[in-house]
């Protein structure tokens, strides 16, 4: 029980400091990669230093051994260009991909009048060919946008990695407790609730760590293309019609009218012919029963009133 216990205060703390974010104390090793980064300018740019002059202690004048640069750099290109072609402008981008080790990673085509008028096309390119690739994208065309930007993760990366080694060393001293069974139900339940949530944050942390290295060794760039537009062409306004031509034209609107005239009285005659069998029977009756009514009224006797008598 005892030994539980134990066990699971260690895993606490130890799950605190793996928890802890940016604001947790740097391992040892960063103020020795800072000093060896710090050494100079032209180590942390990665040109070239001019070599040395021979001295007595360098007679050789040999250039002296920097450290290498080994910050992780999440390098990103943004550009806009005007180009001639859409197609031709794409296909020109996907062989310089291929040609530094990248790829196109994704690309968005708009078309207008059957012809693509722009594209947004993103590329992978190996990191230490960034500025490579942004230099041969910007021959494409005119540049309208041009941005580049830089993230230094070295400090991210590196406290995340001492944080996975120390939960992977905390997994490995729960696997024991819980292969040595020396407590009772609840403690090794206990302990593997801890074990599971330990496995969580260095599944989250290696996931996270995959990341930042695939971002880190291929940059992105994003491309717009835009397709030059061509100046409109100007035509000219038609002469005015001379007399002649306004008369023939008068006519011809006037025999234009009257053709539509005949052709809405015939559309309107054909349209009306389903229903004359039904208007004939109608006047048919109506005639029969004006004949019966008349007949009846020439039936009725007049009436004879009598002289009054004595006079």
């Amino acid at each position: 029980m005892t030994t539980f216990a134990i066990a699971l205060t260690i895993a606490g703390c130890n799950s605190r400091s793996i928890a802890d974010g940016a604001g947790s104390a740097a391992p040892a090793d960063y103020e020795a990669r800072g000093a060896s980064m710090g050494s100079g300018s032209a180590a942390a740019t990665g040109v070239a230093a001019a070599p040395a002059p021979p001295s007595a202690a360098n007679p050789g004048g040999a250039v002296p051994v920097r450290p290498t640069d080994s910050r992780k750099l999440i390098r990103t290109g943004d550009l806009a260009i005007l180009v001639d072609g859409v197609d031709g402008a794409r296909a020109r981008l996907e062989a310089l991909a291929a040609s530094v080790g990248g790829f196109v990673d994704r690309a968005e085509v708009e078309h207008a009048g059957g012809t693509a008028s722009s594209a947004t096309i993103v590329i992978r390119v190996p990191s230490d060919r960034f500025d490579e690739a942004m230099r041969r994208t910007r021959d494409l065309g005119a540049v309208t946008r041009d941005d580049s930007q830089a993230e230094d993760i070295t400090d991210a990366f590196t406290d995340l990695s001492a944080r996975l080694a120390n939960s992977r060393h905390l997994e490995q001293r729960l696997l024991k407790l819980v292969d040595e069974r020396t407590g009772g139900v609840s403690d090794l339940l206990e302990v593997e609730r801890e074990l599971a949530r330990v496995r969580g944050e260095i599944e989250a942390a290696e996931g996270r760590l995959r990341l930042w290295s695939d971002q880190v060794a291929l940059s992105r760039i994003t491309i717009s293309l835009q397709a030059k537009t061509t100046a409109p062409v100007v035509v000219a306004p038609p002469a005015d019609p001379s007399w002649w031509a306004r008369v023939t034209g008068a006519l011809d609107s006037s025999v234009d009218a009257l053709a539509s005239a005949g052709t809405a009285v015939a559309m309107a005659f054909a349209a009306s012919l389903p229903w004359l069998p039904f208007a004939a029977l109608g006047l048919l009756l109506l005639r029969f029963l004006a004949i019966r009514a008349l007949r009846r009224l020439r039936a009725v006797p007049t009436a004879v009133v009598a002289p009054p008598q004595g006079q």
